[in-house]
């Protein structure tokens, strides 16, 4: 299986047309269509799998896996977290998504889910959420809610953020919100198919 994987990255990954027919295109993982029944369902690309000590980070041009950068000991991922294709914040990049499951998974890997909310935060001033989610079909429609996922996990999160750009005798860019249901999520959406976030978008260079 990890052989697979690593061949896919190296064919597929850094844009290269091995085995594909006359004239045929790949499409950049951050382009793939999101379904047509969102946002009750969406299509989520994993970048750091749950655990990992590495800020890994799909290269928006090659599409080639990347170390960012290695964090502190005391500093892992939480949950698995990545990016929605196609679905882009205000900053040009893809709108980030943790997705709550404790099944293991791998960079690279493409999984449908369903978002059950949002983590609000600032980066330096600017906006930052993340959609939460978990697999689509993995748990009963009566689980599909916040307060149904382990509070020791949406405290992990929660501490993670708030401290893994934290810098000593330096303001911590950081500022955690809190979480919102449902309601957030619908909020977003429809601030993001809104006209002017959509120019805003635009004009920020896609791969």
């Amino acid at each position: 299986m990890l052989l697979r994987f690593v061949l896919f990255l190296c064919l597929f990954g850094f844009g290269l047309s091995v085995g594909l027919p006359a004239g045929a295109q790949l499409v950049h993982p951050f382009n793939l269509p999101q379904p047509p029944d969102a946002p009750e369902k969406l299509l989520a690309l994993i970048e750091i799998p749950q655990g990992s000590q590495a800020k890994y980070e799909i290269d928006p041009q090659h599409g080639g896996l990347m170390v960012d950068r290695l964090l502190p000991d005391t500093h892992r991922y939480p949950a698995h977290y990545g990016g929605l294709p196609s679905l882009y914040a205000a900053d040009g990049d893809l709108m980030d998504v943790l997705i709550i499951t404790p099944v293991a998974l791998v960079p690279g890997a493409l999984i449908e889910v369903v978002p059950i909310g949002l983590a609000r935060m600032l980066d330096d001033g600017e906006r930052d959420d993340k959609v939460v989610a978990v697999p689509f079909n993995a748990v009963p429609g009566s689980a599909l809610s916040l307060s149904s996922i382990d509070q020791d996990v949406l405290k992990a999160i929660e501490q993670f953020f708030s401290t893994y750009k934290a810098k000593s005798n330096e303001p911590n860019p950081i500022e955690w919100e809190g979480y919102v249901g449902h309601e957030g999520v619908t909020a977003w959406w429809q601030h993001l198919r809104s006209d002017d976030v959509m120019n805003s978008i635009d004009r920020v260079t896609r791969p």
